[in-house]
């Protein structure tokens, strides 16, 4: 399935618990053949933000993802964020 997210603001395209409470599953997810977005001329501040701090975030799996226009293209911001897997994919206009 191909998906496209797109954000003209600057906040996260795709966020896992944005508000620090955990309530949303940060582990074991898999993220394929997504296109995230943001505006040329109004870059999202994440692409994909995973947790804010504080929550177990690992075992995400990354598969041909394209990001574009995102001041942070993926970020992981947990105190455990291991085994997080990128295959394939692009980043362009991302830091």
């Amino acid at each position: 399935m191909n998906l496209e997210c797109s954000a003209a603001n600057s906040d996260a395209i795709f966020d896992l618990s944005h508000d620090n409470t955990g309530g949303v599953a940060l582990q074991s997810n898999t993220f394929e053949n997504i296109y995230f977005s943001g505006l040329a001329s109004s870059k999202a501040a994440y692409g994909l933000r995973i947790g804010q701090g504080g929550y177990m975030g690992s075992e995400n799996l990354i598969q041909n993802c394209f990001f574009i226009h995102c001041s942070v293209g993926l970020g992981t911001r947990n105190f455990n964020a291991l085994q997080n897997v990128v295959m394939g994919g692009n980043f362009q206009s991302c830091t």
